[in-house]
């Protein structure tokens, strides 16, 4: 029995999971945690339905799917803010798998070391400065290291199936968030395959990767089909060419605000509400 329990405290999976909860914890109740941008914020007031008075699972930037599962939590959970466990807790779980992949190439006691400073330097501040569009990219990045890890070296389907699931839950919180990870990643896919001789599994993970993102967004599409949305949505990409695009001075709000054929009242609307 002790010596089970001896191996089971020393195996690369359960130091993976005891130095991520412990770190996870540490900055939960340790650090003084906070949004990041004021976004988040209203985002997560939308999906609880603080301005409405009932959840909500639909809004701009968010995949329905997520937004769905979000919004029974809120419902049967209210106290607590499932926008921001939700994340963290993926990303956690990622965090989790990536330690365990670097313990498993590197070695245990290197491959430890090397988590310590990738957790101290990379997800502290997703713990701490809380921000929906960092935590989504990291899940991207995190989800497809680990797929290409596991096709490299061999492992089993699940580790590859986890880190698809992972990519895609990244890009349910924020689509775009993928591109800025996936030049870098899409590099790695390829030599999974050209050096280790796994060309069919290879393609058939990016495949797999590819429809869960297509079905998201066919998904995300035909919820949001509503003529009044698609209008919302417009006017969302004005808002954001000429508030997040357009920071100069004044003079550069009102000349991007003209190019959108908006007028100063409408210019002023958008300065003084949040509309997302």
């Amino acid at each position: 029995m002790k010596s089970r329990l001896a191996e089971i405290l020393k195996s690369k999976a359960f130091i993976a999971i005891a130095l991520n909860v412990l770190f996870a914890l540490f900055c939960v109740f340790c650090l003084v945690i906070k949004f990041e941008e004021s976004d988040d914020f209203y985002l997560g007031a939308m999906l609880s339905g603080a301005f409405s008075g009932e959840p909500s699972g639909k809004i701009l930037f968010v995949n329905v799917i997520l937004g769905s599962a979000l919004r029974f939590l809120y419902g049967e959970f209210p106290a607590f803010n499932w926008f921001v466990i939700v994340p963290v807790a993926a990303a956690c779980v990622a965090s989790i798998l990536f330690c365990y992949a670097l313990m498993d190439r590197l070695g245990r006691m290197f491959g430890l070391a090397a988590s310590l400073v990738f957790l101290c330097f990379f997800t502290e501040d997703l713990y701490v400065m809380f921000q929906w569009t960092k935590v989504a990219a990291y899940l991207c990045g995190t989800g497809l290291f680990i797929a290409v890890w596991a096709l490299a070296q061999k492992r089993s389907w699940m580790f590859i199936a986890g880190g698809i699931a992972i990519c895609v839950l990244g890009t349910w919180i924020r689509r775009e968030s993928l591109f800025l990870v996936l030049p870098f990643i899409l590099v790695l896919f390829l030599c999974a395959a050209a050096w280790r001789g796994n060309v069919r599994k290879t393609v058939f993970a990016l495949c797999c990767l590819c429809a869960c993102i297509f079905a998201g967004d066919k998904i995300q599409a035909c919820a949001n089909a509503a003529p009044e949305f698609r209008a919302y949505a417009e006017y969302n990409g004005d808002r954001a060419r000429i508030m997040d695009y357009a920071r100069g001075n004044q003079t550069d709000f009102t000349a991007a605000a003209e190019k959108s054929g908006l007028d100063a009242q409408d210019l002023s609307l958008m300065r003084k509400w949040i509309f997302l």
